[in-house]
């Protein structure tokens, strides 16, 4: 067997130059061909009986159409071929009246030739069909592997084969370079996985057969999941999750492993990021809650539907409900509190600070009454805003509970002093006033002028004692908020011609200069209170100025404000000392001789502010002083903006 198959192999060599032929030529061919082999045979038979008569042919004269046969034909022809020279050179044998023995070993030669030319096709063209079964399953072998491998390439893992047990790399996809930053060297063996770098979480290397892909080739293991960080080859660390598992064939033998490798170095670094993320919004959590927790005000944050989702201690205390209450809607809750303004009014749902903070509104101290469940009833100052976020978003609102109810009660108790105060002053004064006056006319008719200037002296002093009252009363009640203003729509150049007109003395008002610029729009003041504030200026400006000077009393336009200012050439006051004159009962160094309790600038800065205005300073030591009222101009009294407006449309 061994020597006829060593025959055989140049005969397969021609077998496929034959199959190659036999490609090229269809079945009309080889019936031509084998009619001419079948013409072939049958002219060896006439040479043999006519030519050479005398002459017997031995039978391998007629296998040699057989042997051509075989390298041309498909066996069935072949066989077709052997029995028509069989045929043939029976009937010769006969003609030629051979013996019978020779007869017969002729025919069993030819018979013999036939058959192993059939077989030998057959055999030829069974060979030739495993080979080309075979080269058909090498190519697509080949292409499912370049399938395999372009599909391995584009995948965004690193993928690594080998071959059991050896360890050999078969395959290294590009992106797994990418992910080491370096070429991986190929390895015939396990131990070479040491080359890859791959160290635990902790800090300890892998040892070349704890590696995912040496278990799975090793063990059959199946690794998910097993993160590994990995020096890279411009020296820094990165961190990849692997997945491996073993290639088993039919028989379940382990032949290879797989390894994808994930690069998750950024996902680490952003998962590192958000947990000090989150560590820090824990953090400052735990801060806000303690922050709640401990202030003494009252805290309530709600979302944006209006509902309470925190509120602290001293809230509960206060407001008195449960915490089924506190999940009642607003407008339950308003009527359960039953929370009114300073006023006694009930406050609507529209009024009530959270529900005005939650339509982006900022309220700050508004005096309103709440008469809890249970409990007394409170005064409380509520402040409340928005809660916004990223791009304007309301994310809800935050409101906080002051309880002035200990302050409200001072202040009640100090306008019933200062009430009683009052008028157990200005009872005996006004007699005292009315009896000097009239002692000073009686001493004045009788040519009595140094009594009567006496008297005259008693009549100032009450005079100043009963400002110096009145001062006192106002003050308290515009510090308590309750001072009503009667405003009206005023004329300031009027306004300060008709006090210069009136203020001091003959000898003072001829000191004082009117100003009053162009288009000075008219504003919205209690006429009565404001003179006095003017009037408090020029007299102080009378008051701290050398007589002789002037002093400059103007109305203008400034800064979309009306301004009315007081400027003298007086004595100045000290920088230092500036931010402090409007403070209740300040005196400046400068100023310090003069009568009164230093109230004057104090009301009049606390009526300015009740009219949205306010009231300013500049001065110089030695050089004078220019007190400012800057108040707020209504728009339908701003003849030039209406002006303005007009032109633009």
């Amino acid at each position: 067997m061994g020597e006829g198959s060593a025959r055989m192999m140049p005969a397969s060599t021609g077998f496929d130059w034959k199959e190659r032929m036999r490609g090229m030529r269809g079945p009309a061919w080889q019936a031509v061909a084998l009619g001419t082999l079948g013409i072939l045979v049958a002219a060896v038979l006439l040479i043999d009986v006519y030519l050479l008569p005398g002459i017997v042919l031995p039978a391998i004269v007629y296998a040699i159409p057989l042997v051509l046969a075989v390298y041309i034909l498909p066996p069935p022809m072949v066989a077709i071929l052997a029995g028509w020279t069989l045929v043939l050179q029976g009937a010769e044998r006969l003609l030629e009246r051979l013996p019978l023995w020779l007869f017969t070993l002729d025919l069993l030669a030819i018979a013999v030739i036939g058959y192993m030319a059939t077989q030998i096709s057959m055999r030829s063209r069974h060979e030739a069909d495993l080979t080309a079964q075979a080269r058909a399953s090498e190519a697509e072998a080949r292409l499912q592997r370049e399938r395999l491998e372009t599909i391995l390439q584009q995948m965004p893992a690193g993928v690594i084969i080998a071959e059991a047990p050896s360890g050999r790399l078969a395959f290294t996809s590009s992106r797994t370079e990418e992910i080491w930053r370096r070429p991986i060297r190929p390895t015939a063996t396990i131990e070479g996985y040491a080359e890859w770098g791959l160290c635990h979480p902790d800090g300890r290397p892998y040892r070349p057969e704890e590696t995912p892909l040496a278990r799975s080739l090793r063990h059959g293991e199946v690794i998910t999941g097993e993160e590994i960080e990995i020096l890279r080859g411009d020296g820094t660390r990165g961190v990849v999750r692997a997945n491996s598992a073993p290639i088993r064939n039919a028989e379940g033998r382990i032949v290879a492993a797989v390894v994808a490798f994930d690069d998750i170095t950024d996902l680490k670094r952003v998962e590192e990021e958000r947990e000090l993320l989150l560590e820090e919004v824990q953090r400052r959590a735990a801060e806000l809650d303690a922050t709640i927790a401990s202030v003494a005000d009252g805290l309530i944050v709600y979302n944006p539907a209006g509902d309470i989702v925190q509120v602290n201690e001293a809230a509960r205390r206060m407001l008195g409900y449960s915490e089924e209450q506190r999940r009642l809607p607003v407008a339950e809750m308003l009527a359960l509190l039953r929370i009114e303004t300073a006023d006694g009014r009930p406050v609507s749902i529209q009024q009530f600070p959270a529900e005005r903070a939650l339509r982006g509104e900022t309220v700050r101290s508004v005096i309103q009454v709440i008469h809890p469940p249970e409990g007394k009833t409170l005064w409380v100052s509520v402040s409340a805003a928005p809660i916004i976020g990223p791009g304007g978003k309301l994310l809800g609102a935050v409101s906080t509970f002051t309880d002035i109810t200990p302050l409200h009660e001072l202040q009640e108790r100090r306008e019933d002093d200062v009430r009683m105060i009052s008028h157990d002053l200005r009872t005996p004064l006004t007699p005292i006033m009315g009896q000097a006056s009239l002692l000073q006319r009686l001493l004045s008719a009788r040519g009595l002028e140094r009594e009567a200037k006496s008297a005259e002296a008693i009549v100032k002093n009450a005079e100043r004692m009963n400002s110096m009252i009145q001062e006192l009363v106002e003050s308290a009640r515009l510090e308590a908020g309750r001072l009503e203003l009667h405003k009206e729509r005023t004329d300031l150049c009027d306004l300060i011609r008709d006090i210069s007109e009136r203020v001091g003395t003959g000898e003072q008002r001829a000191r004082l200069q009117v100003e009053c610029a162009d288009q000075v729009p008219e504003v919205l003041v209690d006429r009565e209170r404001m003179e006095r504030v003017i009037t408090n200026l020029v007299t102080n400006a009378f008051k701290y100025s050398a007589a002789g000077t002037p002093v400059i009393l103007k109305a203008e336009r400034r800064d979309g404000r009306a301004v009315v200012s007081v400027a003298d050439r007086g004595v100045g006051i000290p920088a230092e000392e500036l931010p402090y004159v409007f403070e209740r009962f300040y005196r400046a160094r400068t100023g310090r001789g003069a009568e009164g309790l230093g109230l004057g600038l104090y009301i009049s800065r606390l009526i300015v502010e009740a009219h949205g205005g306010r009231i300013e300073v500049e001065s110089e030591v030695g050089k004078g002083s220019t007190f400012s009222i800057c108040l707020p101009i209504p728009r339908s009294c701003d003849h030039s903006a209406e002006g303005a407006s007009a032109g633009v449309s």
